[in-house]
């Protein structure tokens, strides 16, 4: 048919002879392909979904992490001795339009290492049509050299056939494992994730094929390439016809109490005075205190408070001396008066 739409229900059913068996056949019915062919234009069909992992801590783990499982936790008569056991942790992804979830925790297993040099294998999710299944798996990499440091020489070649939209086989990488040389303990082993990199991308975001699927990123560069030059002038424009003074002037203050006499607060807009006039204090300002030269820690030693300075520790005393030291930044004040510059 040249035309399909849905999702309906069914109003009625009609008998049917499939594979020698009469059968009801509703009057609205739907294949797996039309379901996934929905979301065709809004998601990527091959790829992951980022916000998918476990919790820990309150963060969300990127999907699909792997682990390798200590040899003492293995179940005995159930988990081969000759292997390593890897967990699979939650995750949702697509290929080609079908989804896997991970709600819990999935195994694989991998070959110990081999006795004639170093391999890399693939933790994979695969999609098998004729067996309808999309689970994880592992890719088996070639032994290599010792000498040899890099995966690709090792990690063998996934099945991800294009020519087709419905290949009886497609794979997509979600971690690959170093193996050394006659590694037998999980402690051995290296897991590098490779979700969400070019391999295994996220897929949650809008795209477009119009021109291929782009994401929302990818078009807003590719409108940024074709007026980002028109913008950075009218900004460069703007710059440069505005007119605005702006300088950093600073307040100096010693505060000193008779012999025998203690303080602990001090009002800085009512008692620091500087070239500018009075100072006005706000929270933005620069503060810096400084105890008989010894500079003090805001928080712990001070704190200051709708400009009122307490001491925590210590109060000022008759044979003690403290400076303050404030930074206030003026816009549209220049720093000069009748053509002189002012000393601050």
């Amino acid at each position: 048919m040249a035309l399909k739409s849905g999702f309906f229900d069914a109003e009625s059913f009609n008998e049917e002879t499939i594979e020698g068996e009469t059968v009801l056949v509703p009057d609205r019915a739907y294949s797996p392909e039309d379901f996934n062919s929905f979301f065709d234009g809004i998601i990527s069909s091959t790829g992951v979904f980022y916000q998918t992992g476990d919790i820990v801590d309150g963060k969300k783990q990127p999907p699909f992490l792997c682990e390798a499982i200590p040899e003492n936790d293995f179940i005995e008569n159930v988990d081969p001795v000759d292997k390593f056991k890897i967990k699979i942790k939650t995750g949702t992804g697509r290929i080609l339009g079908h989804y896997i979830r991970i709600t819990g925790e999935e195994y694989v297993y991998v070959d110990h290492g081999s006795a004639d040099g170093n391999r890399w294998d693939w933790i994979i999710l695969r999609l098998n049509n004729p067996a309808r299944t999309l689970a994880p798996a592992v890719a088996k990499g070639k032994v290599v050299d010792t000498t040899i440091t890099d995966p690709v020489s090792s990690l063998p070649t996934l099945n991800q056939d294009t020519s087709t939209s419905n290949p009886d086989i497609y794979e997509i990488p979600i971690a690959y494992i170093y193996v050394p040389r006659n590694a037998s303990s999980s402690t051995d082993i290296r897991i590098t994730p490779q979700t969400g990199l070019k391999a295994c991308p996220w897929i949650t975001h809008m795209v477009y094929t119009s021109d291929g699927e782009k994401t929302v990123m990818q078009q807003l560069d590719g409108w940024l390439t074709a007026y980002g030059q028109s913008i950075n002038d009218w900004l460069q424009n703007l710059i440069n016809n505005l007119e605005v003074s702006t300088n950093v002037v600073q307040f100096f203050k010693t505060y000193t109490v008779p012999e025998g006499e203690t303080a602990t607060s001090f009002d800085l807009p009512a008692t620091v005075v500087g070239s500018t006039g009075q100072y006005k204090y706000n929270a933005g300002d620069v503060f810096n205190v400084y105890y008989n030269g010894l500079q003090m820690i805001y928080g712990t030693d001070y704190e200051i408070v709708d400009g009122i300075l307490s001491l925590k520790k210590p109060v000022l005393k008759g044979d003690n001396e403290l400076n303050v030291h404030i930074l206030k930044s003026q816009i549209g004040i220049p720093s000069y008066v009748d053509g002189d510059l002012e000393e601050y």
